[in-house]
C-alpha cells in the first residue's frame, strides 16, 4: 500500500517541485526570493497533500493532520508575510522563518513515510487485536450519567476553589476568567477541571442510545446543557473534541447517509461558538458588544498564531539554550501529580524555557509538536518524532477500520480524531499525556464493562 501510494503520487510531487522552482525564478525577485519560493512550495505541496488525502479517505488522521499542518505552517506564514507585513517589523527572524518552513517540510515528509510505508504490516498487527462487544443497557446508561455528574461536579468545585463564577448563565465572564487563570495559584487547581473531559464520552454514549431510537428528547436537552458548560469553560480544544466527535460519530454510524445540509448548518454554528471562545480568550476587557471589523481579524490571529513562537524556538535553540535531549518527555512522571499532593512540585525546565523564549507566562504559550521535537534533538528529533507520529496514527486508523462497528473503538477514534488538534498545536508532551489520561479513562471503563459483560454471558452458558 505504501509503495503503491508513493508511486502514484511521485509524479505529482515532482511537478509541484518544478512549478515551485520555476516560479521562484520569476516571483519577488527584489525581496527575499528564497523565502517566497520556499513558502510557495510549502503551500502547493501541503495543498496537494490535503486534496489527495481527502480523495483517498477523509476519515483518516492523515487528512486531518494535513489540514492542520497546512494552516499552521503554510497558510499562516503566508498570512503573516503578505497581510501582516511580519518581516517588515521583525526582519531579524527572516532566516529562522525560512529555516522553520524547511524543518517542517522535512518533518512532514518523514510523517508521510511513517504513515504510508508500513501499511500492510500495521494492518496485519491491528487485525490481531480483539475488542469485546459493548451491549447497551441500564448499566451503560447509568455509567454515562455518573460520568457526566463527576465531570460537571468537578468543574463546579474547580470554580469554587479558584473563586471563578460558575458562569453557565453568563458565559461572557470568560474574559475575567482568563485574566484570573493567568495566575499560578489558579493553574495549580487544574486537576479539578480535567474530569470535565469525561462528558465527551458520556455524550457519545447518549448519542448511541439516540441513534438506536431511545432518549430522543433527553439527548438534545443533555447535549445543549453540556454545550453550555463546555462553552463556559472556554477551552477551545475541549469544545472542538466535544462537538466534532458528536458530528463524526453520527456520520460514521449512519455510514455517511445523513442530511448533509443539517450537518453543515450545525458545523457552522459550532465553529462560530468555537471562534467566539477564541476571541474572548484573548480579550483584556469585555467589549464583545462593540463588534467591529477587527473582531474576526483578531480572532483569526489569536486562534492560529503558533508559527511565530515556533520560529523563536528555532532561533533560541541551540544558540542560547542547549537541546533538551528528551528532558521534556520525562515530565510525564511529574505533571500528573496534583499540587495538592505535592505543593513544591517543580515546573518543567522545558516549560520555563519556553516561557522565556515566547514571553507567554501570563496567558500560556503555544508551539506546535514539531517545535518540541526540535527543542529536544534538533532536526534529527523532528525526523524521528514525526516518523513515529505517522506510524502510530496509521496503526490507530487501521485498528479503527477493522473494528468500526465496535462502539468502544468508534468512541475512541472519533474522540482521538479531534484530539489531534491538541496534539499538533501544543508542543508539550507531558500536558498531552495528562489530557489523554483524563480524556480516555471513560473509554477504558467502557472496555472493562464490555469484558465483564462477556464473562457474565460465558458464565450463564
Amino acid at each position: 500500500m505504501g509503495k503503491e501510494y508513493l508511486k502514484q503520487n511521485l509524479p505529482g510531487v515532482i511537478i509541484i517541485f518544478l512549478v515551485s522552482l520555476s516560479l521562484l525564478l520569476f516571483m519577488y525577485t527584489r525581496h527575499f526570493p528564497l523565502l517566497h519560493g520556499i513558502l510557495f512550495f510549502s503551500l502547493t505541496f501541503m495543498s496537494y497533500a490535503v486534496i489527495k488525502s481527502a480523495i483517498y479517505d477523509i476519515y483518516s488522521p492523515f487528512f486531518f493532520t494535513s489540514v492542520l499542518y497546512l494552516v499552521y505552517f503554510s497558510l499562516m506564514p503566508a498570512f503573516n508575510i503578505y497581510i501582516e507585513g511580519f518581516l517588515s517589523v521583525q526582519r531579524n527572524l527572516l532566516l529562522y522563518f525560512i529555516t522553520g518552513i524547511l524543518i517542517f517540510i522535512i518533518g512532514f515528509l518523514f510523517f508521510s513515510l511513517g504513515y504510508f510505508s508500513f501499511g500492510n504490516m500495521l494492518k496485519e498487527r491491528a487485525g490481531r487485536l480483539k475488542f469485546p462487544v459493548l451491549r447497551p443497557g441500564k448499566t451503560l446508561f447509568i455509567v454515562s450519567i455518573v460520568l457526566e455528574f463527576i465531570g460537571i461536579l468537578s468543574f463546579y468545585l474547580w470554580t469554587r476553589k479558584t473563586g471563578i463564577s460558575f458562569f453557565i448563565i453568563n458565559p461572557f465572564n470568560l474574559t475575567n476568567y482568563y485574566i484570573k487563570l493567568s495566575h499560578m495559584p489558579v493553574k495549580s487547581t487544574a486537576y479539578l477541571s480535567l474530569p470535565l473531559l469525561f462528558v465527551i464520552t458520556s455524550n457519545l454514549i447518549m448519542l448511541e442510545y439516540r441513534i438506536n431510537g431511545y432518549i430522543k428528547k433527553f439527548f438534545w436537552i443533555n447535549f445543549i446543557l453540556l454545550s453550555l458548560v463546555i462553552f463556559s469553560k472556554g477551552t477551545r480544544y475541549i469544545g472542538l473534541i466535544f462537538w466534532g466527535s458528536t458530528i463524526l460519530f453520527y456520520i460514521i454510524r449512519h455510514r455517511g447517509k445523513v442530511n448533509k445540509l443539517l450537518i453543515a448548518s450545525i458545523a457552522v454554528i459550532l465553529v462560530f461558538a468555537f471562534v467566539v471562545i477564541a476571541y474572548l480568550r484573548g480579550m483584556q476587557y469585555l467589549n464583545l458588544i462593540r463588534l467591529n471589523p477587527d473582531f474576526f481579524y483578531k480572532l483569526f490571529l489569536s486562534s492560529l498564531s503558533i508559527f511565530t513562537p515556533y520560529i523563536k524556538v528555532i532561533k533560541s535553540i541551540p544558540a542560547q539554550f542547549h537541546y533538551f535531549l528528551g528532558e521534556s518527555l520525562y515530565y510525564i512522571f511529574v505533571l500528573p501529580i496534583p499540587r495538592v499532593l505535592w505543593p513544591d512540585k517543580p515546573y518543567s525546565r522545558y516549560m520555563l524555557t519556553l516561557w522565556h523564549i515566547t514571553g507567554g507566562k501570563d496567558f500560556g504559550y503555544a508551539i506546535p509538536n514539531i517545535g518540541e521535537m526540535y527543542a529536544n534533538a534538533g532536526i534529527p528529533g523532528v525526523m524521528l518524532g514525526m516518523g513515529i507520529t505517522g506510524f502510530a496514527l496509521r496503526f490507530i486508523y487501521e485498528t479503527f477500520k477493522l473494528n468500526r462497528d465496535n462502539i468502544i473503538v468508534l468512541i475512541f477514534y472519533t474522540i482521538f480524531y479531534f484530539f489531534l488538534f491538541q496534539i499538533i498545536s501544543r508542543g508539550f508532551f507531558a500536558q498531552i499525556f495528562v489530557e489523554f489520561l483524563y480524556l480516555f479513562f471513560p473509554v477504558l471503563l467502557l472496555f472493562l464493562i464490555a469484558v465483564l459483560q462477556k464473562k457474565s454471558n460465558n458464565a450463564i452458558r
